[in-house]
C-alpha cells in the first residue's frame, strides 16, 4: 500500500467522518473559577516554552500570592515554580500593549554632586530608549528627587536667614552697647 493520494478521484470510497468524543467532566467541591485558575497555573508551568497570555499570568500572580506563606513543602514548591515561571516572562508577556519611549535622562544633582538615575542597579543617562512603564518609574525618580532637593533648599535657606538675622541682631545689641 503506497501513500494516500492528496487528489480524490471520482472512484474513491469518501472519507469517514469523525466521531466526536464528549467527556464527562465532575464538578468538584471547588469553586469553578478556582479550578479555572488551577488548570491554567498548571498549564502555564508544563509548558514552559509557550507564550503566558494574561489570563495566565494573573493566575500565576494569584497562585503565588496563595502559597508565598505556605508552611508545607507542597506550597513552598508550588510559589517557588510560580516565581521562575514568572521571572523567565517576557516583558510583553507581563505588560501587553507597553510601548518603547525614546528620552534624555538627567543626572541628579545636589551640593554634594551628581550622579545618574538607577534603577535594579541598571543606570539610565542620556537618550535612552526604555518600555514606557521604566519611564514612567524613571519620572517618578527624577520628581521625587527635585521634591527632595527643593525641600532641603528651602530649610537650608530658612537656616541661612536665620544665622544671618541672629548675627546682624548681636552686631547691633554690640554697636548699642558700646
Amino acid at each position: 500500500m503506497g501513500r494516500p493520494r492528496k487528489i480524490r478521484l471520482p472512484g474513491d470510497p469518501p472519507e469517514p467522518e469523525p466521531v466526536l468524543q464528549t467527556e464527562v467532566v465532575e464538578v468538584a467541591d471547588e469553586e469553578p473559577e478556582e479550578m479555572l485558575l488551577e488548570e491554567l497555573v498548571d498549564f502555564a508551568l508544563e509548558n514552559r516554552r509557550m507564550k503566558l497570555t494574561p489570563a495566565m499570568v494573573s493566575a500565576l500572580n494569584q497562585e503565588y500570592r496563595n502559597n508565598v506563606r505556605a508552611d508545607d513543602e507542597y506550597g513552598k514548591r508550588r510559589a517557588r515554580e510560580c516565581a521562575d515561571r514568572l521571572k523567565r516572562a517576557t516583558h510583553p508577556e507581563l505588560h501587553p500593549g507597553c510601548p518603547r519611549v525614546t528620552t534624555v535622562v538627567p543626572l541628579l544633582k545636589n551640593e554634594k554632586g551628581t550622579w545618574p538615575v538607577k534603577i535594579n542597579e541598571r543606570v539610565y543617562v542620556g537618550k535612552v530608549e526604555v518600555w514606557e512603564c521604566e519611564y514612567r518609574e524613571i519620572l517618578e525618580l527624577i520628581r521625587s528627587h527635585d521634591q527632595v532637593e527643593k525641600e532641603r533648599m528651602s530649610d537650608t535657606r530658612a537656616q541661612t536667614e536665620l544665622d544671618a538675622n541672629v548675627m546682624l541682631a548681636e552686631r547691633v545689641a554690640a554697636i548699642q552697647r558700646a
